[in-house]
């Protein structure tokens, strides 16, 4: 029977090769979290023009949420900015204040940014949709790091943040208990393989009927934005075929 992942071995199972290949040791995790927490001290450090200064560093992405991939590791940082007296003055100070970010990582030593980076204004949703995915266990974060590692192999546009929310949604959806990390993986591609027709919500922080009564399949909607369909601009074909070819070696 073929395997599922590139580096997966004939026979092996997908605990094994999730302890083999996917999962981040302690040892990296401790090494890539106090390179994280320098390069936040450097930018508490290292003001912006006056009267502007960091208020708070928010750590998000996948090492900020546990659910990393072993040489995939991101980390999503959400600068607040002291000295901000209105949206108008943010406006107008923003082109300098993403300067003043590109330079300081620019200058950075140890933290080499991704080749796309974003540096943009968002609103304060991050440390909700970071709680929202950090807080379930372990084994769920499990198959959440299998199934990333799927859409990398595969080149699929699907975001991460949406096949985090797809997994919590299988797993709760199973009793929130443990059945499994072959079953969770394959309900999540048995999703996927109708990604068409998904309507996934959460009412951890809203009532998710008042938003998706009148909302157009398929949707993921963010937990914390519920106006923020996180499928928007998936190429919803090629992650269903990509699912099916799976569901096919299981």
């Amino acid at each position: 029977m073929p395997t599922v992942f590139n580096q997966q071995r004939a026979g092996e199972s997908l605990d094994e090769f999730s302890e083999r290949c996917v999962s981040t040791t302690e040892s990296e995790r401790r090494r890539l979290l106090e390179e994280v927490d320098r390069f936040v001290r450097y930018l508490h450090d290292q003001p912006f023009s006056y009267p502007y200064s960091v208020k708070e560093v928010i750590k998000s992405g996948s090492l900020g949420k546990g659910t990393a991939v072993r040489n995939l590791a991101d980390i999503d940082l959400v600068v607040f900015v002291n000295g901000l007296s209105s949206i108008d003055e943010l406006q107008r100070a923003r082109p300098q204040l993403l300067a003043g970010l590109r330079e300081k990582v620019r200058q950075s030593a140890r933290i080499q940014p991704a080749s796309s980076s974003s540096f943009s204004l968002t609103y304060n949703w991050n440390d909700i949709e970071r709680d929202f995915v950090k807080d379930v266990p372990e084994h769920v974060k499990k198959v959440i790091r299998l199934v990333k590692l799927w859409k990398k192999e595969n080149h699929l546009d699907i975001r991460s943040y949406s096949l985090e929310l797809l997994t919590i949604y299988v797993w709760q959806a199973a009793g929130r208990g443990n059945p499994g990390t072959d079953y969770l993986f394959r309900e999540v591609m048995r999703q996927l393989s109708t990604c068409g027709t998904l309507r996934v919500a959460f009412d951890a922080n809203y009532n998710s009927s008042t938003y998706t009564r009148s909302m157009s399949q398929p949707y993921i909607l963010d937990p914390a934005n519920p106006y923020m369909n996180t499928l928007h601009g998936t190429s919803i074909g090629n992650t269903s075929e990509s699912a099916k070819r799976v569901l096919r070696c299981l």
